[in-house]
């Protein structure tokens, strides 16, 4: 088997790590198929046809504040590109933007630092909403 590239440090320059496996293993690699981003409108789309479950904005109904959680650095969801939309559906339920929080759900992974948020949620959402790294 030949060594195995997988991809490493996201969020920190995307590098290869390879993975070395002894010759007697059989190794057997599923890559992922990667696909057209969606775009802005694409994520739209799809925050307001959500599957098998109510809008956001309809579950914001009634509720005087919502909280938002959002995976860790270690995950390379875009949270900065799909919380504009979270929020904007959450605003039309009724919940105003300063009734909404973000906690960073860790895992047993460490604390996330200032330039982790912002690289994972944007400068913007940084300076505007209140961010709590999770502590179980």
């Amino acid at each position: 088997m030949p060594d195995v590239n997988i991809p490493w440090a996201a969020w920190y320059g995307d590098e290869d790590f390879k993975l070395k496996f002894p010759e007697e293993w059989e190794v057997e690699v599923a890559r992922m198929t990667d696909k057209e981003d969606i775009g802005d409108e694409g994520i739209e789309k799809s925050i307001k046809n959500p599957v098998n479950s109510p809008r956001l904005r309809d579950i914001a109904k009634g509720k005087k504040n919502a909280v938002i959680v959002v995976d860790d650095i270690s995950r390379p969801t875009q949270a900065d590109r799909l919380l504009p939309h979270v929020f904007k559906e959450i605003e039309e339920g009724g919940i105003d933007r300063s009734s909404i929080k973000i906690i960073l759900g860790l895992g047993a992974h460490r604390q996330m630092d200032k330039l982790d948020m912002e690289k994972k949620l944007g400068a913007e959402v940084l300076s505007e909403f209140e961010i709590h790294n999770h502590h179980p």
